[in-house]
């Protein structure tokens, strides 16, 4: 792995952890929830988790299932009838200023 995907993954990490934290913070004032941590809220009240655990969990299984979501798009896309082309023609990018 190099330096620089090594430093977004850590950046990416720490993202995760500010967002569960601030997640945490803003229902222990007694703001609520909202929608889309109102399922670790509920698995943190019922099982007795830890609530900030719970989100980073969470979120991260939601990404685990956005990367295999793109994966399987993008191995659908290369199946297709034209093979590695559809491939090559979709991750190819003109250089700057040149025609496309």
């Amino acid at each position: 792995m190099n330096k620089q995907l090594r430093f977004r993954v850590l950046f990416y990490l720490l993202g995760l952890l500010v967002l569960a934290l601030g997640l945490t913070l803003n229902t222990k004032v007694g703001l609520g929830v909202s929608p889309i941590i109102s399922v670790s809220f509920s698995v943190s009240t019922i099982w007795g988790f830890n609530f900030g655990n719970t989100t980073l969990v969470l979120y991260a299984l939601f990404v685990i299932a956005q990367i295999a979501l793109h994966l399987f798009q993008y191995r659908r896309s290369c199946a297709g009838p034209e093979g590695g082309r559809a491939c090559a023609v979709q991750t190819h990018r003109p250089a700057h200023g040149a025609a496309a």
